[in-house]
């Protein structure tokens, strides 16, 4: 599509984790169109159909961060003050 919906709520997310984590963040996908999204086996119900996610990459060690940041998010919600 020429436009698409993004929520910018995720803008500001994404700030937060990169500003925590002091290492630059690539994003790898916002919106998809549905089409794409099947192409990739994402669910029928994805965020990105809607606007509503993106994905992305630490620039430095990204499997170490993401793995970090998961751990983070579950054991205490580093968004948790994001909403």
């Amino acid at each position: 599509p020429d436009q698409h919906y993004f929520n910018e709520s995720l803008v500001s997310a994404i700030q937060i984790i990169r500003e925590f984590y002091n290492i630059p963040i690539i994003i790898t996908s916002t919106f998809r169109t549905l089409a794409h999204n099947t192409m990739l086996g994402s669910s029928f119900n994805s965020q990105h159909l809607t606007g509503n996610a993106l994905d992305f990459q630490f620039t430095t060690d990204n499997d170490y961060y993401i793995q970090l940041f998961n751990q983070q998010i579950l054991d205490q919600g580093v968004l948790k003050d994001f909403e």
